[in-house]
């Protein structure tokens, strides 16, 4: 999904209006699901390896 691409075009209202009506407390994880639907939406193998350094991430916070 390229940004100038009509597909984004809708997208980034529609997240808006979700974050917008979304409590505080679930944000972050709107936020997240969205960021994967958009790197999933470009390849499978980005949303891999996006989803390869959260866990490698998570962990090494994780062990420290």
């Amino acid at each position: 999904m390229p940004f100038n691409s009509l597909k984004y075009l809708l997208f980034l209202p529609c997240v808006y209006l979700a974050f917008y009506f979304t409590t505080q407390r679930a944000r972050w994880l709107l936020l997240l699901a969205v960021s994967f639907i958009f790197y999933a939406s470009l390849k499978v193998p980005y949303l891999l390896v996006v989803l390869t350094l959260v866990a490698v991430t998570n962990y090494s916070f994780g062990i420290f």
